[in-house]
C-alpha cells in the first residue's frame, strides 16, 4: 500500500466503487430482465387466451341460445332468421378470437389441447349446421324435421357443447397455471435480486469503508509530513534569504567604496603622470644645455656659471624624481588597499556561494552571481598584482636613476670648481653630462608609458566595481524576491495543512525548527573618516564573524526531507 502512488490508490478506489456500482448494475438488470420476461409471458400470452377462450365459450354459449330459439314452436319464421343470423355472427367471432388465440405463442404441450378444442368446436359447429338445416326444411313446429333438431339439441349437441367446455376451461386452467407459474418465477427472482442486492452492497460497504480509511489515513499522513517538511524547507530558504541580503548588502557597500578609493587612485595617477611629463621635458632641456655648453666650452667661465645652472636643473629634476618616487610608495599603498579590497570581495562572494548552496534549487541563479563576483574579484586581485610589480620596478629604476644622477651631478661640480684650471675636461665632462640626460629622458619616457598602463589598469578595475555593484545590488533584490516567494510558499503550506487537517480557521504548521542561525549584524565598512590622505582604508573583518554555513537542511520530524523524486509526490 505504502509503495502505492496516488495516481494508483485513486484508481483503485474509483475501480472498486464502479465494480460494486457494475455489479449492483448488472444484478438489477438481470433481476428486471427476468421479470419483464415473465410477467410478459402473462400480460402478453397468459391473460389474452385466457380473455380469448373465455371469449369463445361466450360465442358459443350465445349460439346455442339462438339457436334454442329457432327450436322454440311459437317462433316466427322471421325472428328465427334473425336468430340463424346472430348464430353465424356468433361462429364467425368464435372463428376469430380462435385464429387470435393460435397466433399468440404456446406453450409445452398447449398444442395438443388446442387440436382437442378445435376438433370439439368444429363437430359443434357441424351440429348447428345440421340443426339450422333441419329447421328449414320443416315447414311447421310438428313437422318430424323440427322434432329431429329439437332431439339433436338436447342430445348430440348439449354433449358436444359440455366436451367444448371442458376442452376450454383445460385451456383456461393451463394459462391460469402458466401465469401463476411466471408471477412466482418473478417474484423469485425479484428476491433473489434484492437479496444478492444487499449483499452486494453490504460488501461493497464495509470493503469501500475499509479502503477508503486506509487510503485516506495513508494520504493524510503523506500530505502532513510533505507539508511540514516544505514549511521547514520555507523557514530555512528565508532565512538564508536574508543572510544572503544582508551580504549583499555588505559586497554592495564595500563595492561602493572600492569605487571613490579607484577614483581618488587615478586622480593620483593623472597627477604622477603629469609630473613625469615634466620630468621628461626637463630631461630634454638638459640634453639641450648639455650640448650648448660643449660648443660654448671655449668660452670659460661663462660655460662653466651656465653648467653650474644646469646642475641645479638637475638637482631640482632630482627633487622632482624624489616626489614621483613618493607618489609611487603612495600608490604602492593604495594598491595594497585595493588587494585587501579584492580579499573582502573573494570572503563576501565565498559567503553568497554558501548561502546559495543551503537555498539548495533556489540559490542555483544565485551561485552563478556569486561565481562571477568571485572572478571579477580575482581579476582585480591579479590587477592589483601586475600594478604592484610595474611599481616596484619602476621605484627601483627611478632610484637607481636618482642616485646615478646625485653622482654625475657631484661629479660635475666638482669639474665646474676645477673649470678654472682644467677646461680642457669641461667639453668631455658636458659630454657625459648630455648621455645621462638621455638616459633621464629615455628613463621618463618608460615611465610615463607606465603610468598610461596604470591608468588603464585603474580604469579597468573601476569598471569591475561598478559592475560589482550593480551585481550585490541584483543580488540583493534577488535575495528579497526570494524570501517573498518563501512566504508565500509557507502561506500555501499552511493552506494545504488547513485544508488536510480540515478546520475553519488556518493554523501554523509545526516546525521542527530551523538549522539556520540568525544572520547576524553586519559590520559597517570603513567611512570616509577613516580615510588615510587620499586613501580609503577597509577595517579587516574576521571570518569567524560568519555565521556558520550548514551544508544540509536540519531533518524535519525526524525523517529526511522528501526528495523531488520522492514516491510519495508520484502522480499527485
Amino acid at each position: 500500500m505504502k509503495n502505492l502512488s496516488l495516481r494508483v490508490k485513486l484508481y483503485a478506489l474509483s475501480g472498486f466503487l464502479l465494480a460494486v456500482s457494475l455489479v449492483l448494475g448488472g444484478i438489477g438488470f438481470w433481476s428486471t430482465t427476468a421479470i419483464s420476461r415473465d410477467y410478459s409471458d402473462v400480460t402478453t400470452v397468459n391473460m389474452p387466451n385466457i380473455e380469448n377462450v373465455n371469449k369463445m365459450l361466450v360465442y358459443l354459449r350465445q349460439a346455442r341460445i339462438e339457436l334454442l330459439h329457432v327450436a322454440m314452436p311459437d317462433m316466427s319464421r322471421e325472428l328465427a332468421e334473425k336468430s340463424i343470423s346472430e348464430i353465424d355472427h356468433q361462429m364467425s367471432s368464435l372463428n376469430e378470437t380462435l385464429a387470435a388465440y393460435e397466433a399468440l405463442p404456446m406453450g409445452p404441450g398447449e398444442q395438443e389441447m388446442i387440436n382437442d378444442f378445435k376438433a370439439k368446436l368444429t363437430k359443434q359447429q357441424g351440429y348447428f349446421g345440421k340443426a339450422v338445416a333441419l329447421y328449414r326444411k320443416g315447414v311447421d313446429k310438428d313437422s318430424p324435421e323440427r322434432a329431429e333438431m329439437r332431439a339433436l339439441l338436447v342430445g348430440e349437441l348439449r354433449d358436444n357443447a359440455r366436451e367444448v367446455r371442458e376442452a376450454g376451461d383445460r385451456l383456461h386452467v393451463y394459462h391460469e397455471k402458466w401465469a401463476a407459474e411466471n408471477v412466482a418465477n418473478a417474484e423469485s427472482t425479484a428476491s433473489r435480486g434484492n437479496t444478492l442486492s444487499l449483499l452486494t452492497l453490504l460488501c461493497g460497504f464495509l470493503c469501500g469503508a475499509a479502503f477508503a480509511y486506509l487510503f485516506s489515513n495513508s494520504l493524510v499522513k503523506t500530505l502532513d509530513h510533505i507539508t511540514t517538511a516544505i514549511s521547514e524547507a520555507s523557514t530555512q530558504v528565508s532565512a538564508a534569504a536574508s543572510q544572503i541580503a544582508s551580504s549583499s548588502e555588505e559586497l554592495s557597500q564595500a563595492a561602493t567604496e572600492q569605487a571613490a578609493s579607484l577614483e581618488e587612485t587615478a586622480a593620483s595617477i593623472e597627477e604622477m603622470n603629469s609630473m613625469v611629463g615634466k620630468n621628461r621635458e626637463n630631461a630634454k632641456n638638459t640634453a639641450g644645455m648639455s650640448s650648448d655648453s660643449e660648443h660654448t666650452a671655449s668660452k670659460g667661465r661663462e660655460v662653466v656659471d651656465q653648467m653650474i645652472a644646469s646642475m641645479n636643473e638637475i638637482n631640482r629634476s632630482n627633487e622632482q624624481i624624489g616626489e614621483i618616487v613618493k607618489v609611487i610608495n603612495e600608490i604602492g599603498n593604495k594598491t595594497k588597499v585595493i588587494n585587501d579590497i579584492v580579499f573582502q570581495t573573494k570572503l563576501l562572494s565565498f559567503n553568497a556561494s554558501v548561502e546559495a548552496a543551503r537555498a539548495g534549487e533556489h540559490g542555483k541563479g544565485f551561485a552563478v552571481v556569486a561565481e562571477e563576483v568571485g572572478n571579477l574579484a580575482q581579476m582585480s586581485g591579479n590587477a592589483a598584482k601586475e600594478i604592484s610589480g610595474l611599481l616596484e620596478s619602476s621605484i627601483q629604476r627611478v632610484e637607481a636613476i636618482v642616485q646615478e644622477t646625485k653622482a654625475k651631478v657631484e661629479s660635475g661640480a666638482l669639474t665646474a670648481r676645477q673649470c678654472g684650471e682644467i677646461l680642457g675636461e669641461i667639453v668631455t665632462n658636458v659630454s657625459k653630462v648630455a648621455v645621462m640626460a638621455s638616459e633621464i629622458s629615455t628613463a621618463s619616457e618608460e615611465q610615463a608609458r607606465g603610468v598610461q598602463e596604470i591608468t588603464k589598469a585603474m580604469n579597468q578595475l573601476d569598471q569591475v566595481t561598478q559592475t560589482n555593484a550593480a551585481t550585490s545590488e541584483e543580488a540583493a533584490s534577488a535575495a528579497e524576491e526570494l524570501s517573498a516567494q518563501a512566504g508565500a510558499l509557507k502561506s500555501l503550506v499552511v493552506e494545504l495543512h488547513q485544508t488536510v487537517a480540515g478546520g475553519g480557521e488556518p493554523t501554523e504548521v509545526s516546525s521542527v525548527g530551523s538549522s539556520f542561525e540568525k544572520p547576524k549584524a553586519v559590520r559597517p565598512v570603513a567611512s570616509s573618516a577613516d580615510k588615510k590622505g587620499k586613501v580609503v582604508h577597509l577595517k579587516n573583518r574576521s571570518t569567524s564573524e560568519s555565521s556558520p554555513a550548514p551544508v544540509a537542511f536540519k531533518r524535519a520530524s525526524g525523517e529526511s526531507t522528501p526528495d523531488y523524486d520522492d514516491s510519495r509526490f508520484k502522480d499527485v
